[in-house]
């Protein structure tokens, strides 16, 4: 079974089965330095956990796409937070951004899931613009992590 399979799988139960910490999670947008008006990827999006934080950051200007790899996680997202943000489907090793596009990258709970790590990341090269910032962050250990998968 691939990623994309076992999350399609997952989204169903996900939201009863992963818990987040509030102050955790807006420690990590925190990090982003974000401005009212930026464009915003939110890669693994899952089911859209970060956007309202993310919306809150970036205020009603920003432009905030949440991409998954997953399209019934991507259906949660979007039933729960469809006027916060655009939805797409997508690969993190292919995304549809155009180059230099992007100024702020979030990968909340996803990056140990990528099957082609180096791949995200030129890609995230690809379309951060310059000075652009990434943030990559978990909210669990790696035993939590492990026992859920």
């Amino acid at each position: 079974m691939n990623h994309r399979e076992f999350f399609n799988r997952m989204a169903p139960q996900w939201d009863e089965q992963v818990r987040h910490d509030a102050c955790k999670l807006s420690r990590i947008v925190t990090a982003l330095s974000l401005q009212p008006g930026e464009r915003v990827l939110d890669i693994g999006t899952g089911t859209g956990v970060m956007l309202p934080y993310l919306r809150q950051a970036l205020g009603m200007l920003g432009e905030l796409t949440a991409i998954d790899v997953a399209e019934e996680m991507l259906a949660r997202a979007r039933a729960k937070h469809s006027e916060l943000a655009l939805f797409l489907q997508a690969d993190a090793s292919l995304l549809p951004q155009a180059e230099n596009s992007v100024d702020a990258i979030l990968c909340y709970s996803v990056f140990p899931h990528f099957e082609q790590p180096q791949a995200v990341l030129s890609e995230f090269a690809r379309v951060l613009r310059a000075g652009g910032r990434l943030v990559v962050a978990h909210g669990e250990s790696r035993a939590a992590i492990n026992a859920l998968h």
